[in-house]
């Protein structure tokens, strides 16, 4: 059994891409890394556990900042480049 997209809808979904790869990280270390089961869902817990704490810190970023000055730094630097 392969995790490879099983057709051409699969394929095009773009961004859903990599959610479908966290939430499948047990199967793909399991039979593409050829790691045991437990090992598997180890390594996928400490994945979720380094989404979470990644994003304690926009978190925070945005409540010491605010938005609006984080939107105007970012229209700022789009700017810059055009």
């Amino acid at each position: 059994m392969s995790w490879a997209p099983s057709n051409d809808r699969d394929r095009d979904r773009g961004i859903d891409d990599q959610c479908g790869t966290i939430l499948d990280a047990p199967v793909i270390f399991e039979q593409s890394v050829g790691l045991s089961h437990s090992v598997s869902l180890l390594l996928s817990g400490f994945n979720g556990i380094a989404y979470f704490l990644s994003s304690l810190i926009p978190i925070w970023l945005i409540d010491r900042i605010g938005r609006v000055s984080l939107a105007e730094a970012g229209y700022g630097s789009f700017a810059s480049v055009y």
